[in-house]
């Protein structure tokens, strides 16, 4: 029950912020430029949070679409039926925590897998990577958590967030675990 409450307050935030920055931008002598510009930065997470508005009598279950599924052959995510928009280093992370899981993988192994024959930049940038990831993932999935962090071993997919076949999926990958 926690958690509901939690995504529903973060959800009045996020739509304050959003009534806020329609007001002082309406207010701006017509500069609609810079408004469209952040609308649509934050359509994904506006839209997230309507939804959980409207559905506020209801559990996210039923909110916001239930597990993550993947498609190997198109190399992309999907939680229900929406694509997620993920870089292509987004992408790698999300897809080898899938090839892994339950099992964590670490920081070395994830920056061996984006950056196999070119220079690494800082090991930091898979925090990078993986703050991106989760952000997007609670965006759509209504705040809920697919990525766990394991202290000194890495990081590795909740598997019980994680579908073995959709059907807009007919040759996903196994089930994580």
């Amino acid at each position: 029950m926690d958690e509901i409450e939690s995504a529903m307050a973060d959800a009045r935030r996020t739509l304050d912020e959003a009534r806020e920055l329609a007001r002082d931008t309406l207010l701006d002598n017509g500069r609609s430029g810079r408004m469209r510009q952040v609308l649509n930065e934050h359509r994904g997470e506006l839209i997230a949070s309507v939804l959980a508005a409207l559905n506020a009598d209801t559990t996210p279950a039923t909110a916001f679409p239930t597990r993550l599924a993947y498609n190997a052959v198109d190399r992309e995510f999907r939680l229900g039926r929406r694509k997620l928009d993920l870089t292509d280093s987004e992408a790698l992370v999300l897809e080898l925590l899938w090839v892994e899981a339950p099992a964590p993988v670490s920081r070395e192994r994830l920056l061996a897998h984006l950056y196999r024959d070119a220079e690494r930049p800082a090991d930091r940038i898979v925090d990078v990577f993986l703050s991106n990831l989760r952000r997007k993932l609670k965006l759509v999935s209504g705040g809920r958590t697919f990525i766990q962090s394991h202290r000194g071993r890495g990081w590795a997919l909740v598997v019980e967030e994680c579908d073995t076949m959709a059907p807009e999926f007919p040759d996903s990958r196994r089930r994580p675990g």
